[in-house]
């Protein structure tokens, strides 16, 4: 995972001593080792066989229509409290952090504070983000995300959707990465806590008052911004327990706060508020055999959603006879 540099332009590193930018580079370098070790351990989690999209009738027009997948703009997400969990495991392991060692973290977790007031978090870089499931049918799952049951189910090949997003030719895409969604508060803690480690022997210039006030000023933005950057690449793994059923896994891309892809685009947030920002993954064009098959949902009418399907499939899918078209199972022996 490539993570972005140069953020917020604050252009205040020229007035810092070269041993403390070295340092600063060293600690951004650590954490990024801390995530290559987290990233190994759920690599090994198995992937699930299929991965499902839930929608509408007008998401399975578009996304057969247009062969693509809409990878989101995280903090301008449908739900934001989902992103902010685990932002927020890392500011509470912050706050314990200051009451145990009030001398060496309490000063900086108020000058973290009072950055953010000032600094959005949504300013550290560019993140999209596109959720699909491996938790194959279930009530839950037709009820919020698939037009209360009335809608479809998209399934995709887990191997060859991961390879379509994170692949081209066979050479790996720098700013792409998939993985499922943890949702174990306490390895959250557990990460976010190994950051803090890592910055504890940063804050001593702080303590011991070496820096004059400009770069003392500058020492502790440019802290703040690799620390906050921290948190939000690994606060995207986690979600609350509450949601495990989901068994979530994303696909994300990931860009500098300076190198904005020129790509993004702008739907209408379905929850009335500012519209939200865009990638298209476009599935089809690189692998068309990544769809196997579309389910109709349990409350559909099952002959109409059928024969939509198939329409769509003819109308856009280059080798439609390889989706299967199938009625969703859920509820089925209520039904019969």
């Amino acid at each position: 995972m490539t993570a972005p540099v140069n953020l917020y332009e604050l252009q205040l590193r020229a007035k810092l001593p070269q041993y403390l930018l070295q340092s600063l580079d060293e600690f951004e370098a650590a954490t990024g080792e801390v995530l290559r070790r987290f990233l190994a351990e759920i690599e090994a989690r198995p992937l699930p066989p299929l991965l499902y999209h839930y929608t509408g009738e007008g998401g399975l027009r578009g996304i057969l229509g247009s062969g693509t997948l809409f990878c989101s703009d995280v903090f301008r997400q449908n739900d934001k409290k989902e992103i902010r969990h685990g932002i927020n495991v890392a500011f509470d392991e912050l706050i314990e952090r200051g009451r145990k060692d009030p001398d060496l973290f309490r000063g900086y977790a108020g000058n973290i504070a009072r950055f953010r007031r000032t600094h959005p978090m949504e300013n550290v870089g560019n993140f999209y983000i596109c959720s699909l499931t491996g938790q194959e049918e279930s009530e839950r799952q037709w009820r919020l995300y698939g037009a209360s049951s009335r809608g479809f189910a998209l399934a995709f090949d887990a191997m060859r959707l991961e390879v379509a997003f994170t692949q081209a030719n066979g050479v790996p895409i720098e700013n792409n990465n998939t993985f499922p969604v943890t949702y174990d508060r306490a390895i959250a803690a557990r990460l976010q806590g190994e950051i803090l480690d890592l910055i504890a022997p940063l804050l001593a210039p702080l303590r011991m008052g070496v820096l004059a006030q400009p770069s003392l000023d500058a020492y502790y933005n440019e802290l703040a911004v690799v620390h906050l950057l921290a948190i939000v690449r690994f606060a995207m793994f986690f979600k609350a327990r509450q949601w495990s059923a989901e068994r979530e896994y994303r696909f994300q891309n990931l860009f500098s706060i300076d190198a904005k892809p020129t790509d993004v685009r702008l739907r209408p947030d379905p929850m009335g508020g500012a519209a939200i920002e865009y990638r298209a993954f476009d599935w089809r064009s690189v692998d068309p055999g990544c769809l196997s098959q579309i389910i109709i949902g349990p409350k559909a009418d099952q002959d109409g959603g059928e024969a939509l399907a198939r329409e769509l499939l003819q109308l856009h899918h280059p080798n439609p006879e390889t989706v299967k078209v199938v009625q969703s199972t859920v509820g089925r022996h209520r039904r019969g």
